[in-house]
């Protein structure tokens, strides 16, 4: 009987250790966190590109007969006004074909009404008449042309704008059609060209917004909009080329300079954001992250819909009433009492 009583006396003995060393556990200090709630946010992932600055309408003119550079009006950067004269030909030479061709034309007149005159009279044939008709209809012809080409042996500014390059001096003789000045018109608006991988300019579409930055105007952003998207590669960079037009421009704006921009996308993100140490266990779109409760933790699966340059973007598992751990997730579980270290540690996005 004694031999029984010792060994319960024993046994309620280990219970008691057991119990005490239990009790223990559930009295660990409380583990140091920082929190935030979510915030929701509107994102769009912007892409950097840079580009040149040009008008839509940049033109080379150039005198439509060949000869000798008579003057030359305006110098590079110039801003002109439409119907200016800009340059012109020594018109000596075009001048006496204008004479000849009007002599010529003068006499296949005369040549015509002699010939239609004896023709009524029965005199010549109505052969002779149709061929005298010809000749002067064809003098009119010549004559047309001459007046044309030297109507085009000056250049006239097509509309208002600035005078980008000169391109021949005077005295210089100059081929037809060869390239005499570089003109760029004002009355048309700006625009940066860019260049765009096949990943990137699937992402955008005609009206998406933009900002332009140029360094003729340092820390000023000019508002811009995607006005053009080319459907065929460079055949040479594999790149694709987009046009953006500048909503507010400067009359110091001049073609060529280098503008820095940035296109933000229409297809948006918008959730909860939250930074990248929240979330735990990331994978395939979805993690857990520990919502305060009281003084303990709970753990709680969440979807991620996109990731930004500092933190993730969450679409469901979260609100903006929740506090959510973002520093000193790595050692808990579910119910692990905690210390809030912070009122509120928003990170900014």
């Amino acid at each position: 009987m004694r031999a029984c009583t010792i060994i319960v006396a024993g046994m309620i003995a280990l219970s008691a250790c057991n119990t005490t060393g239990g009790h223990d556990t559930t009295q660990d200090a409380p583990v140091n966190v920082s929190v935030q709630h979510p915030i929701f946010v509107i994102y769009s992932d912007s892409l950097r590109a840079t580009g040149i600055l040009n008008t839509q309408t940049e033109v080379k003119l150039s005198f439509k007969t060949g000869g000798i550079v008579e003057s030359v009006k305006v110098r590079e950067g110039q801003t002109v006004k439409k119907g200016e004269l800009l340059a012109s030909l020594n018109l000596s030479e075009i001048n006496a074909r204008t004479r000849q061709a009007s002599i010529a034309l003068e006499k296949q007149e005369r040549d015509y009404k002699r010939a239609l005159n004896l023709f009524l009279d029965s005199v010549v044939t109505l052969e002779t008449l149709q061929n005298a008709k010809s000749a002067y209809e064809l003098a009119k012809t010549e004559k047309s042309i001459v007046d044309f080409n030297l109507g085009h042996s000056r250049i006239i500014a097509p509309s208002e704008g600035n005078v980008q390059r000169v391109l021949a001096e005077k005295g210089e003789i100059i081929a037809p059609g060869y390239p005499a000045l570089l003109f760029a018109s004002t009355e048309n608006n700006w625009v940066v060209k860019v260049s765009l991988a096949d990943r990137d300019i699937v992402r955008f579409r005609e009206g998406d917004r933009a900002v332009a930055e140029l360094d003729a105007f340092p820390g000023k952003r000019f508002s811009a909009r995607v006005t053009e998207l080319a459907a065929l590669a460079d055949p040479v960079t594999g790149t694709f080329s987009a046009e953006l037009m500048i909503n507010e421009t400067d009359p110091a704006f001049r073609s060529g300079f280098i503008a820095r921009t940035f296109l933000f996308p229409s297809d948006s993100l918008s959730g909860w954001y939250l930074p990248f140490e929240a979330v735990h266990d990331l994978d395939h779109g979805k993690g857990y992250v520990y919502l305060l409760d009281g003084k303990t933790v709970q753990k709680q699966t969440v979807r991620i819909t996109g990731l930004t340059g500092k933190g993730v973007i969450l679409n469901e598992g979260v609100s903006g009433d929740h506090l959510v751990v973002t520093e000193g997730g790595e050692y808990l579980k579910e119910g692990t009492a905690v210390r809030v270290m912070n009122s509120e540690n928003d990170s900014e996005q």
